[in-house]
């Protein structure tokens, strides 16, 4: 499970459920007065059987640990916990340096970094048969995902203006 202020993430075997926090509604449901908060189902993605597990909200983003894969791969439960510890790592340590790249040099071009990089990443840990290949892939994602972090919301906000993308953030945040 993954709690916010506003969102709720109920993993189970084969599927993540998305509940959204809706108090005005409690008051509306039967029997008047008898609930004072409401969640209510607002996705499910149906992931197969991935074993994942520990998710948690990152920033507006719904992360989750994947242990399966890289224990297919040919890692230990230790050497595939220690490869996830080094996206994190990765996230932490890159965060400021490529926003920087967003804000001096261009917004588009960091989303883009971030995008292609992330796929190289994902397709080098699609190969990984190794703790180091694994770790060096998970560092890659790690730093690239910190490439699109904030950049692709300011790059709207930018192309369409502060006053007009509140609005669409607002509608969105409905929606995801």
């Amino acid at each position: 499970m993954a709690l916010n202020a506003e969102r709720l993430a109920i993993g189970t075997r084969n599927q993540i459920w998305q509940l959204h926090h809706v108090r005005e509604m409690a008051s509306r449901l039967e029997p008047a007065g008898r609930y004072d908060d409401c969640w209510l189902a607002r996705h499910s993605h149906f992931t197969g059987q991935i074993d994942g597990h520990e998710l948690a909200w990152v920033g507006n983003e719904l992360w989750g640990v994947n242990t399966l894969f890289l224990l297919d791969a040919g890692l230990s439960n230790t050497e595939a916990f220690a490869a996830n510890a080094f996206f994190s790592i990765g996230m932490v340590l890159f965060e400021v340096p490529t926003g920087v790249v967003a804000d001096t040099v261009s917004r588009r071009l960091s989303v883009v970094i971030g995008l292609v990089g992330s796929g190289v990443a994902f397709l080098l840990l699609g190969v990984a048969g190794s703790f180091a290949v694994a770790v060096l892939s998970q560092a890659m994602w790690g730093l690239f995902a910190t490439f699109q972090s904030g950049a692709d919301v300011a790059w709207l906000t930018d192309e369409i203006g502060e006053e007009a993308a509140q609005p669409m953030y607002l509608r969105s945040e409905q929606w995801w």
